[in-house]
């Protein structure tokens, strides 16, 4: 019989801590994106191309750290991997050249997924141990981060320079993550020696590729359907609102905290849910009603705008709200369903689906970049609205009764 081992107060509170400022820190250019995009010179398609390109480093490191883990721990990893984040999240509003910021960008698609598949990879091993539904609300946590660095964006991007927002917010991020893994130094993984280390590494893990393709074809496919929205949103809500609809850098970033509103309601409040319906039931209908939603309102917002700013306002949140609503539980809970398919430990799991997932929202993103530079932003959200409807072919794999989760 596995023995459970409760969660205590002070790592509860720095897990969710090390959340909360990992959305906070890596999207804090996010909410600012029209002015990073000025100040590099870059039309749509390209600018989209290089955000694009960032997932390379993305790949490397999902190929990589799995192996990495095993081997030192999470401990140095988390160390190393928010100081080069915060680091280079410091240089971009002080660039001034497309190319640079290719590179750095990335360098930061490394740093996070690093930082993403260690600090998941210790909340998967912890809900394992404790026997509680961790996941998405660390995951909620993640998003009110995110939220929080939009709300600050609104309330200083009229007043305060790029650079000093930016450099403050990344500076007070990396002082307070560093303090939180310092305090979760005794419980963190340590190095996990092997008869066969190979099975941790990158050449092994691109060798299963295929064999996680045969079980788990459709979660793949759920994954990517799902994730690609919220990826959009990121990088393409503040740009459509400014460009499109024609608002200020102020007013633009209203419909990227609402869809951040949205994600966050469902993530702290999906365990309840699962009370009442089965995981399955939530993951067949949630992407139909917010991907239905996500395309009619955006239509409206798009079709108003020119005559009714107002209304192109309200549409176009609606659209956006819809979007997290539809997208919030989505991933975190393909993550959890893989974990809980798996055989192979927390961190390679997260690292052979977080790479999947990174390889095909590439293509996606390549797209989206250059149907919004060949038509609209727009007409190119449209795709990740119609993928996100797509993602109910994989309800079937979520648990077919009513959990009652802790």
């Amino acid at each position: 019989m596995r023995t459970i081992k409760p969660i205590s107060k002070s790592v509860r509170f720095n897990l969710s801590q090390m959340f909360f400022l990992f959305g906070l820190g890596m999207m804090v250019t996010a909410a600012r994106t029209p002015e990073i995009k000025a100040n590099v010179g870059l039309d749509n398609a390209t600018f989209g191309t290089f955000m694009t390109l960032g997932l390379i480093g993305s790949m490397a490191a999902l190929l990589w750290m799995g192996d990495v883990i095993h081997k030192i721990g999470v401990h140095k990893v988390l160390l190393t991997s928010i100081t080069v984040l915060c680091g280079g999240l410091a240089i971009v509003p002080h660039l001034h050249n497309g190319y640079i910021w290719l590179i750095l960008n990335i360098i930061l698609g490394f740093a996070i997924a690093s930082f993403h598949i260690s600090i998941n990879a210790q909340a998967i091993h912890l809900q394992e141990e404790s026997g509680e539904l961790l996941i998405p609300r660390l995951h909620g946590l993640w998003m009110a981060g995110s939220l929080s660095t939009a709300v600050i964006a609104v309330a200083v991007t009229a007043n305060v320079s790029l650079a000093w927002h930016v450099d403050v917010l990344v500076a007070l991020t990396w002082i307070f993550t560093m303090r939180a893994i310092i305090q979760l130094r005794p419980v963190l993984m340590g190095a996990t020696p092997l008869e066969d280390d190979s099975k941790f590494s990158a050449l092994y893990a691109i060798k299963q590729l295929p064999a996680a393709l045969r079980w788990m074809p459709w979660l793949v496919f759920g994954m990517l359907m799902a994730a690609q929205i919220e990826v959009a949103a990121n990088d393409w809500t503040t740009i459509f609102a400014k460009e499109e609809l024609g608002f200020s850098a102020t007013i633009a970033i209203i419909p990227y905290i609402l869809f951040m509103v949205s994600m966050i309601a469902i993530r702290f409040t999906i365990h309840h849910l699962f009370n009442y319906r089965s995981e399955q039931y939530w993951l067949r209908r949630t992407p139909v009603v917010g991907g239905v939603g996500f395309i009619a309102f955006l239509q409206l917002s798009t079709g108003l705008s020119a005559d009714h700013k107002g209304l192109g306002l309200l549409f176009g949140s609606l659209a956006f709200i819809c979007a997290g609503l539809g997208c919030s539980y989505i991933v975190p809970g393909f993550f959890a369903i893989a974990a809980r398919k798996s055989a192979l430990p927390g961190s390679v799991v997260i690292a052979q689906m977080s790479l999947l997932n990174v390889f095909l929202t590439f293509l996606g993103k390549m797209v989206i970049a250059w149907v919004a530079g060949a038509t609209s932003i727009g007409t190119a959200l449209m795709i990740p609205g119609v993928m996100l409807i797509a993602t109910t072919f994989s309800a079937h794999l979520g648990a077919s009764e009513p959990t009652k989760a802790k």
